[in-house]
């Protein structure tokens, strides 16, 4: 199985008429692809592709954003910013 750990030189598939790839059941099941799921594409450099769950794109995404915010109450920031403003 292809797992985001796997350094091995990959796979090959092929582009048909419409530009659509097929992705081998390994690399879904790895990425737990169902259908209608999304993809995010990224080209990290030229010539290169990278695809990301959109479901793994959203769980770094929550993780980075409640890093920053330890230890504060962005809802009391919120409201005396607009004491403050009230008070101009």
């Amino acid at each position: 199985m292809a797992h985001s750990e796997d350094r091995s030189p990959g796979t090959s598939v092929r582009v048909d008429g419409r530009g659509r790839i097929l992705l081998p059941t390994d690399f879904r099941k790895d990425l737990d692809l169902r259908k209608g799921d999304r993809l995010i594409v990224q080209r990290p450099a030229p010539g290169v592709m990278q695809l990301l769950s959109a479901r793994e794109a959203a769980s770094r995404l929550r993780g980075a954003l409640t890093s920053r915010s330890e230890g504060r109450s962005l809802v009391q920031e919120l409201l005396e910013e607009r004491r403050r403003e009230a008070a101009e």
